[in-house]
């Protein structure tokens, strides 16, 4: 069947088409407006510092700076590193008593890190988040043990932001879902009474 004969055969039966779109849009709207929940958006960030552990007799002014920032900043990349080691990430899921979404991790700059989130329960989120600190507190402090470095987390802080559902999108994708499901229907429906 041509395209052409296919909207022919559609406006003969229009009404029909309609019908069945306004019945599928309908059918659809429950399902839309159930699933409309809150979504919550959380931000974690700290700043790595590293304590200079070197005696008095041998400070250089200037250099030791230098080489704290530089140190801090590649430690930063191993805390990094840390959220894609399995076992790290499971003792977060563990303490937060739920299955973790992705936490997306990434350096905003030499030394600073920020972690964010998205789930659909803000208790969730805040024991998550909690989890997450904690975690990196210890691993921090391991860390310093087995190393004898003094590094740190500083300006630690978090933000939660509630982000409303957005009706227009799922109203357009229900609409769009209904003419296509109509149309391939009557596309069927005009398939089945053209044979002969």
């Amino acid at each position: 069947m041509t395209l052409k004969k296919f909207i022919q055969e559609l406006k003969r039966q229009e009404k029909l088409f309609f019908l069945l779109f306004i019945i599928l849009f309908i059918l659809s709207l429950p399902f839309v407006l159930l699933n409309q929940r809150d979504q919550y958006k959380s931000y974690l960030f700290f700043t790595v510092a590293a304590k200079d552990t070197t005696s008095t007799e041998e400070l250089k002014p200037g250099i030791n700076s230098l080489y704290l920032i530089s140190a801090s900043d590649l430690f930063s990349e191993t805390i990094v590193g840390w959220f894609k080691n399995p076992a790290f990430m499971d003792v977060i899921e563990q303490n937060s008593i739920s299955p973790l979404p992705t936490l997306n991790v990434r350096k905003e700059s030499k030394q600073n890190v920020m972690i964010f989130f998205t789930t659909n329960n803000q208790t969730l989120n805040n024991r998550i988040l909690q989890s997450t600190i904690t975690r990196l507190q210890e691993s921090v402090n391991e860390y310093n043990k087995a190393s004898g470095t003094q590094y740190t987390l500083t300006n630690v802080s978090s933000h939660t932001l509630t982000i409303p559902p957005n009706f227009m999108i799922d109203i357009t994708i229900a609409l769009l879902s209904s003419v296509l499901i109509s149309l391939c229907v009557m596309l069927i429906r005009i398939r089945g009474i053209s044979r002969p």
